[in-house]
């Protein structure tokens, strides 16, 4: 009842060969696994710098309205048209500087302020604001990212 022995020796690669496909199957879905990890951590360490450099982009828009709250500043910022208004300042992991220029015939008077941001691993985001000047107060109408 043992068979015969030229069938059985027919078969005695098969179960080699089906290991080797089957070893072959868990190696590529392993190193998928692992390329899928890697990608994923590019994007969320992407995702973590530029979000960073955002924060430190709107630091100098909060820097720079809060000079503009005098009243002095304000109007001195307008007067001279376009101007640094913030020279560049560290700031966590990266540095800000901010510029504004003054929107001519505007009513109330209003400055245009731009913070441009250098974050970490070469991240850079600007947002640009509009600061207006009404009743003694500076006021933020207006706020955006720029590209």
């Amino acid at each position: 009842m043992r068979g015969n022995p030229d069938a059985r020796s027919a078969e005695r690669g098969f179960v080699l060969v089906t290991v080797l496909m089957g070893a072959t199957l868990l190696v590529a879905l392993g190193s998928s696994g692992l390329m899928l990890s890697r990608t994923d951590l590019q994007i969320t360490g992407n995702f973590v710098t530029g979000t960073q450099t955002l924060y430190i982009a709107e630091a100098g828009i909060d820097h720079a309205w809060s000079l503009c709250d005098d009243g002095a500043a304000f109007a001195s910022a307008f007067a001279e048209g376009d101007s640094e208004l913030v020279a560049p300042v560290a700031f966590g992991s990266g540095t800000y500087a901010v510029a504004a220029s003054a929107l001519v015939g505007s009513s109330p008077p209003t400055l245009r302020v731009v913070s441009t941001a250098n974050g970490p691993a070469n991240a850079r985001r600007v947002i640009e604001a509009l600061l207006q000047r009404v009743n003694g107060k500076t006021n933020m109408v207006a706020w955006k990212e720029s590209f």
